[in-house]
């Protein structure tokens, strides 16, 4: 078997002398490997006297919230540590018909709330229209094809007041964004995120979000024991764009503190979706879940993600401290990933532990 030279990997400098490819017999699995005893090279931390813009989405934030060193290897040497597992794109189908189904509220006149939202404090919002951009919906929310590539170039573009040069282009793409004025006058946009699963929907149908249900986190106990609190920080991470295009935008409205899941379900009880024919008979319910947001901690976790982007080396494998004061020692730590989202919440300005 003859392995790849340096000049057959298509990998562009300064990546290709950290990386390599394995290959099997039969092709190449395209996994990279990374190679700790050649030299650290980190590109972006050699034009930190110039000007250079790196992406970050959603996804590559939480990346550096479970592992920084995973974070800063994805960055500097094009390292993936863990690749995806397969795309269920019926959930994702079932988010597009969703989204769909506002768009086409979004276009009567006049607009009309959408029945998903029935009997919630959001009954009466109406799909989100920007006064002065017609295109909004589709970018930032990411409706077109290829939709990441629109919503980067409807990104906010971050720097820091210490050093503007090195800029992140944060970009998002929430599912949908709803209005409503209150009685003072203020108009408030919502967050809304489409989620789907199958499980018994006599769990959680009932189980709406009310302030006496939340756990010490804050997060209302179904949320917290059905989701998890990375779907808190993604409203959470939106929330702060969301704002942050408001400001840019000029826009009058503010972003509301509760943000807001729309959770479709296909229950258990449904044994014969077939009918004994090749068609597929599927009934789908709705509920609803709210939550409340606090990104007061997004901005300075993106200024630690662009430090850590930039330091010269590579961070040390680590993790934060758990609640019994032991430190994690696995390279990508998921169990204590609620230990770390309540530390970057309360440990602020800091740096990465």
């Amino acid at each position: 078997m003859t392995w790849p030279s340096r000049s057959d990997q298509f990998v562009p400098d300064p990546i290709q002398d950290r990386i390599y490819l394995s290959k099997k017999i039969g092709g190449y699995s395209g996994k990279r490997i990374y190679d700790p005893s050649t030299p650290a090279t980190n590109a972006y931390y050699n034009l930190r006297e110039g000007d250079f813009s790196k992406d970050m989405s959603h996804s590559r934030f939480s990346l550096f919230l479970k592992s920084p060193r995973s974070f800063w290897l994805r960055y500097n040497q094009g390292f993936v540590e863990k690749y995806d597992g397969p795309q269920f794109t019926l959930n994702n189908r079932v988010g597009t018909l969703a989204e769909a189904h506002f768009d086409l509220l979004r276009g009567n006149s006049p607009l009309s709330p959408s029945p998903l939202l029935a009997g919630t404090e959001f009954e009466n919002c109406l799909p989100f229209i920007h006064p002065h951009d017609p295109d909004f919906i589709e970018t930032f929310c990411g409706r077109r094809t290829h939709s990441w590539s629109w919503a980067r170039t409807h990104g906010f573009l971050f720097q820091r007041a210490s050093d503007p040069h090195p800029m992140l282009n944060v970009y998002g793409e929430p599912d949908e964004l709803v209005e409503f004025t209150d009685e003072k006058g203020q108009q408030w946009i919502v967050i809304i995120d489409f989620k789907a699963k199958s499980t018994n929907p006599h769990y959680g149908e009932s189980n709406e979000y009310s302030p006496e249900e939340l756990n010490k986190r804050g997060i209302p106990k179904h949320f917290g024991e059905n989701f998890g609190v990375s779907h808190r920080i993604q409203l959470e991470f939106y929330a702060w764009l969301l704002e942050k295009i408001i400001q840019r935008d000029n826009l009058p409205h503010k972003v509301y503190p509760v943000g807001h899941h729309v959770i479709f379900n296909v229950g258990w009880e449904q044994d014969d979706i077939f009918n004994g024919t090749s068609s597929l008979n599927l009934e789908m319910s709705s509920y609803n879940v709210s939550v409340p947001l606090d990104w007061s901690w997004i901005e300075p976790s993106i200024e630690l993600a662009l430090e850590c982007i930039l330091d010269p080396n590579l961070p040390e494998k680590q993790g934060l401290p758990t609640r019994n004061g032991r430190g994690a020692e696995k390279f990508y730590d998921f169990e204590v990933f609620d230990d770390r989202y309540e530390w970057m919440q309360n440990q602020h300005p800091g740096s990465w532990p």
